[in-house]
């Protein structure tokens, strides 16, 4: 890539560039951007920033808005790497529409400039969410790993994903992934040896010794694709008219996106963040209202039971992402652990691994 190219400062960002990135990404076919309005920061880990437009009169172009938003990145590329090798090639998907994106291996700074659907969509309506939201979030997922269902060019892409993460892609079958996560899982071990129940040991012991042979084994059978691996509902985008049929939850924020098993995005979205009472209420309706989902859109080779396993088996990969997100400084990270034990005794998960 070339790094002059790379936004790493609002400032950069003038009417003529930007005209000059709808042109030669084929969105703006007359006219320019003859102001930016507004500049609002958004907050967040990524300089990210929402900005109003106004256009020339003339102005025509396919999916044009004056309404964007840009992130920008100062220490992580996957998100950029996303929109520039795996969405270019998905048209007409729940996923934002890309204006332009930039990355530089040598600096590690990246940007993405995404239309903003602030106008159509909201963030999260209500919490929890409905089971229609859930069930609009579901679909979108479904869609999206459809498309990707065991495409050819899943291990080429996935080259440009995070490695270092245990729900992307063969994770287990590299020495140095295996060396990283022990070490952070023999950390975790330690400080809470004090806290746990000598039963609570034994199913962490048997689930870090058996889980990544048996994922190992499960990922070589196939049905695989791309997931976006945090697919909770606040990173997604609701649409603002429920009834719509046509209008379609948008799921953003692709950060630790790579290629794995569908069912481990529903387990972040329903398994990891819901508490007992809900998740029983909706949560076999809702994996089998995504399986219905992937038959609809042309996935022949899945059943039911394989999916139903799947979302098992991804309940136990939970214990890895605990390690990852565990921080003994964290004062919420327990009511996870807690929640994703609960979770595996709940659906007899160890089973998996008799």
């Amino acid at each position: 890539m070339n790094e002059n190219k790379v936004i790493t400062d609002i400032e950069q960002l003038t009417p003529d560039w930007l005209t000059r990135i709808f042109k030669n990404n084929g969105f703006l076919n007359q006219g320019k951007v003859i102001e930016i309005i507004s500049k609002n920061s958004l907050g967040g880990y990524s300089k990210t920033y929402s900005l109003e437009l106004k256009f020339s009169e003339d102005a025509q172009g396919e999916e044009i808005s004056s309404n964007i938003v840009i992130k920008s990145n100062p220490s992580r590329l996957s998100e950029a790497k996303f929109y520039h090798f795996v969405a270019k090639t998905m048209k007409a998907m729940p996923i934002p529409i890309c204006y332009d994106t930039a990355f530089s291996e040598k600096s590690g700074w990246s940007h993405i400039i995404l239309k903003n659907f602030s106008e159509t969509h909201v963030k999260h309506p209500e919490y929890p969410p409905s089971k229609r939201d859930f069930e609009k979030a579901i679909e979108s997922l479904a869609e999206l790993h459809a498309f990707w269902w065991d495409n050819k060019k899943l291990k080429e892409l996935s080259k440009h994903s995070i490695r270092r993460y245990p729900m992307v892609g063969n994770f287990f079958q590299e020495e140095e992934n295996l060396k990283w996560i022990n070490e952070r899982k023999e950390r975790f071990l330690v400080h809470i040896e004090e806290k746990i129940s000598n039963n609570r040991r034994k199913l962490l012991e048997t689930v870090f010794s058996l889980y990544p042979q048996v994922a190992s084994e499960r990922f070589k059978k196939g049905n695989i694709t791309i997931i976006h691996n945090d697919a909770h509902v606040l990173n997604f985008s609701f649409p603002k008219d429920s009834e719509n049929q046509k209008s379609k939850a948008i799921l953003f924020d692709w950060d630790f996106w790579g290629s794995g098993v569908g069912c481990q995005d529903l387990v972040s979205m329903i398994g990891f963040w819901h508490y007992p009472d809900y998740r029983h209420l909706i949560e076999k309706d809702l994996i089998k209202h995504y399986h219905n989902v992937l038959l609809k859109y042309g996935v022949k080779t899945y059943s039911w039971d394989e999916c139903w396993y799947d979302y098992k088996l991804s309940a136990l990969l939970n214990l890895y992402r605990i390690i990852l997100r565990w921080n003994a400084n964290m004062r919420f990270w327990w009511y996870e652990f807690e929640r994703v034990l609960f979770v595996i005794k709940d659906l007899n998960c160890m089973e998996l691994l008799e």
